[in-house]
């Protein structure tokens, strides 16, 4: 019968420490951001958007590439801001309007993060995919 090595809880106390005790997590805003683009680009009807430099497109707004997004994360409160492309003939407003909630409830979820804002661009409508040019 030995005792734990220092620092380290002993097996009765294990599982019984209090949540104030415990410590902090902490969620960097390229973490929420990387979440978020994820998620977005889940929801049907949602595809990505292109990187801009200087408002210029550096692609296409293609659905491989996910959903751009930028968070401000301070505590457990985040306001988002999302540019997506939404496939035609889709109701952009209903479209967007599940994107907030989706957002909102996985980050709730899966980050313990609280969803402010959702401010969406959306950067193109995407034809539907039988009439996408493809290269054979």
């Amino acid at each position: 019968m030995g005792s734990a090595p220092a620092g380290r809880p002993t097996p009765a106390h294990h599982g019984h420490v209090p949540p104030e005790e415990r410590g902090v997590t902490t969620l960097h805003d390229r973490v929420v951001e990387r979440m978020a683009a994820r998620i977005a680009g889940e929801v049907d009807q949602v595809g990505g958007a292109a990187h801009r430099v200087l408002g210029v497109s550096t692609g296409g707004d293609e659905a491989e590439q996910t959903p751009q997004v930028t968070a401000e994360v301070h505590g457990r409160m985040c306001a988002l801001r999302v540019r997506l492309s939404v496939d035609y003939p889709a109701p952009v407003a209903q479209v967007t309007d599940h994107v907030r909630q989706v957002l909102t409830d996985r980050l709730a979820e899966l980050a313990d993060v609280r969803v402010r804002t959702v401010d969406i661009t959306v950067t193109a409508l995407r034809p539907p995919r039988s009439a996408r040019r493809e290269i054979r």
